[in-house]
């Protein structure tokens, strides 16, 4: 059976995991969920690798731990492991096959490379209209770069980690959720992308109008790659691979990274 045929088989399912309402309320409670982890994690990375700083200033720490290299690294890694749990918690309270939400299935190779084509005519109109209006939009990465400690982790957090549960979160379960409830399964998959991708820009609201935008078009992007390959593991590899390609744009730019 092709992957394609998977996809529309697990989009016919007659009992999806949520209806309709139910899924609605999914969707805001994980991402509130995910909103709360990211400052909880953040606040406890800080306790315990800024001690000192937390005792004297503690919603000051809080503020400058966001840009602090070390402290966001592990923050990350705490909320992949907080996330994954409860995306699995949930499939399984459902008694759902995780397969079916969280598909690490192969794909088309065909695909990958239609794929990859349109993320680099992406790539191509971002570094345009980013020459263009003059801007410089890692510039936020200096002081979290100067304060990593270790680098390594950093680099595994950004590259890695922060692909993998984001994607296992909009293009995993939101994005299936969604699909299922449609009975057109082309139908499914389109609305599925666009709101995955909508909410996927609206939490990168710490970012400007033009990242914000950049960033729903990766999303589509990323969403399209879950809808043609019928694997999440299409859209995590591109996002790792996104991730990758736009810190090395950074090194070059900076020379911060070895």
């Amino acid at each position: 059976m092709s992957n394609y045929n998977q996809f529309s088989q697990s989009l016919s399912n007659p009992t999806p995991l949520f209806g309709k309402v139910g899924t609605f309320f999914l969707i805001i409670f994980v991402l509130l969920f995910f909103i709360v982890t990211q400052m909880a994690t953040r606040v406890m990375a800080a306790f315990l690798l800024m001690p000192a700083q937390m005792a004297a200033d503690i919603s000051g720490t809080v503020m400058q731990a966001a840009y602090n290299g070390t402290v966001l690294s592990v923050s990350l890694c705490l909320t992949f492991a907080i996330m994954y749990f409860l995306i699995v918690t949930i499939i399984k309270i459902r008694k759902k096959a995780i397969r079916q939400y969280l598909p690490m299935v192969s794909f088309d190779f065909s695909i990958a490379v239609k794929i990859f084509i349109l993320w680099v005519l992406f790539v191509i109109g971002n570094e345009f209209f980013t020459k263009l209006a003059e801007r410089n939009p890692m510039v936020f990465m200096d002081k979290i770069y100067a304060t990593a400690d270790p680098l390594w982790l950093l680099l595994l957090s950004f590259v890695i980690i922060v692909p993998i549960y984001e994607e296992l979160i909009f293009r995993g379960l939101l994005w299936q959720t969604t699909a299922e409830q449609f009975v057109n399964k082309k139908t499914g998959a389109i609305f599925a992308s666009v709101l995955t991708a909508s909410i996927f820009a609206v939490v990168h609201v710490q970012y400007d109008f033009f990242e914000i935008v950049r960033i729903f078009i990766l999303a589509l992007i990323l969403g399209y790659a879950r809808y043609r390959s019928g694997s999440l593991l299409l859209p995590i590899l591109m996002h790792i691979f996104n991730n990758g390609v736009s810190l090395w744009q950074y090194s070059l730019m900076t020379g911060n990274v070895g």
